[in-house]
């Protein structure tokens, strides 16, 4: 499993570094599903360069320790074995770092607008659940105890309380 660590790890960074300190955790779904300059996840011919680049980097400290274990008549300083060992968190660490250094000295200002105007991820999360989710109410019949239980999932009927659900017993 060590070896596919050594390429995984360097691909979970940017992802990571991406969504909490680039985006913000702010996503527009909307344009996730868009294959074309007008998405704001475009970039440049449809890639974020800044993102193979983090990989590379993140990548070849590992890949003397890597070779070595593969083919064991290469030898190799221990340092690079030891850091093959770990190759997952040095190159999740890598290219997160990398990535962020990268979008801020070359920010993408499609990208960095659409998130200065957006509000926090809790209005966002709370807007689009009044668009994607249930607004009606959904009976259930307890058989045992004759009885009909309300689920209401609709925001006017909620009241003061801030719970996303309300339980009504009649």
């Amino acid at each position: 499993m060590g070896g596919y660590m050594v390429f995984l790890g360097p691909m979970i960074g940017p992802m990571i570094a991406s969504f909490i300190i680039i985006h913000r955790f702010r996503l527009k779904v909307d344009d996730l599903y868009v294959g074309n300059a007008s998405s704001i996840y475009w970039f440049s011919y449809g890639v974020n360069w800044r993102a193979p680049v983090a990989w590379v980097l993140g990548t070849f400290p590992s890949l003397p320790g890597f070779i070595a274990n593969v083919n064991p008549k290469v030898e190799v300083a221990a340092g690079w074995s030891h850091i093959y060992s770990i190759s997952f968190c040095t190159g999740v660490g890598i290219s997160f770092v990398v990535f962020v250094l990268l979008h801020y000295l070359f920010p993408a200002p499609s990208l960095q607008a659409w998130v200065a105007s957006q509000p926090s991820a809790r209005e966002t999360m709370r807007s689009y659940n009044e668009v994607y989710d249930l607004k009606e109410d959904i009976e259930v019949i307890d058989e045992e105890a004759n009885d009909k239980v309300f689920v209401s999932l609709n925001a006017e009927e909620k009241g003061p309380s801030d719970k996303s659900l309300s339980l009504l017993v009649r």
